[in-house]
């Protein structure tokens, strides 16, 4: 998310950050594991995914 906006977070998670795209590390799971109900967030995208690929064919 960071790396896509351009925007990074200010202080020390933002060092990080940006060292880590300058160095091309993906650390994106250090991020996720800060987030509360991480897994019930994912099974949403994942529902959200499937149906977004269900009206696609739809409308084909």
């Amino acid at each position: 998310m960071f790396f896509a906006s351009g925007i990074f977070p200010p202080g020390i998670a933002g060092e990080v950050l940006r060292h880590n795209q300058a160095e091309n590390i993906d650390a994106s799971p250090l991020l996720y594991s800060e987030v509360e109900h991480m897994q019930k967030l994912e099974q949403r995208v994942k529902q959200m995914r499937l149906e977004a690929s269900k009206s696609r064919e739809n409308r084909h």
